[in-house]
């Protein structure tokens, strides 16, 4: 029987590659996951920087700017959040501060994600995931590090499969991600999004339904 994902234990971390040039040196993604309660307070408030950034671009996230940093704990840490930081080692410890090593959080952090249910009760073992990835982080490999995690993750939380519901069309970025991960689109939603132009005004946007089963993970 499906147990609600609230009531598990913390997962352990997971450490994946990054991308790295001829010109540099081996670097990591450490993904932890993570609770309110206990994730730093300077993390917290660089997360709910991060998001407000992302909502108020107007492109990915149906919400509008600005948004409360109480809707932001309601919103994404419903649940299950997991922290991707950046490092030099493939065994970096098991605390966010180890892998940290003094650095500021906005120096090492490379993305986040929360996994939550899609739908209550009897289909709750679906699953919904929403992610960001830092601006300045972008073009390096980060998001699908972070749908790796996300694969790696929802099923030991308890959950059958993985459905995302509003993924942009002009996302381009994150379709080719979840294509690469063997995800498909189920159902497309005609001007599902009201989303900001490069020109300021806004624009009537399909949104992609995309879905993944977890059966044989």
């Amino acid at each position: 029987m499906f147990s609600h994902p609230i009531n598990r234990k913390m997962l352990d971390p997971i450490v994946l590659p990054l991308k790295a040039s001829l010109d540099s040196a081996p670097a990591y993604l450490s993904v932890h996951h993570v609770k309110l309660a206990s994730t730093p307070a300077d993390l917290e408030d660089l997360l709910y920087r991060e998001f407000e950034e992302e909502v108020a671009r107007g492109d990915t996230f149906p919400q509008r700017s600005p948004t409360s940093k109480d809707h932001f704990h309601s919103y994404f840490f419903a649940h299950d959040v997991f922290v991707a930081i950046q490092t030099d080692s493939q065994s970096p410890g098991t605390t966010l501060e180890d892998v940290r090593a003094g650095r500021q959080w906005s120096d090492c952090l490379k993305g986040f994600f929360y996994i939550k249910p899609n739908f209550l009760d009897r289909s709750s073992h679906i699953c919904n995931g929403g992610f960001i990835v830092p601006y300045a982080a972008r073009g390096q490999g980060i998001g699908t590090r972070l749908g790796q995690a996300f694969i790696h993750f929802a099923p030991k939380l308890g959950y059958k499969a993985s459905i995302f519901n509003l993924v942009y069309s002009s996302n381009l970025a994150s379709l080719g991600t979840w294509y690469r991960l063997g995800f498909t689109r189920i159902g497309v939603i005609p001007k599902a999004g009201r989303l900001l132009q490069a020109d300021g005004s806004e624009a009537y946007i399909d949104a992609n339904i995309i879905y993944k089963s977890f059966d044989d993970i």
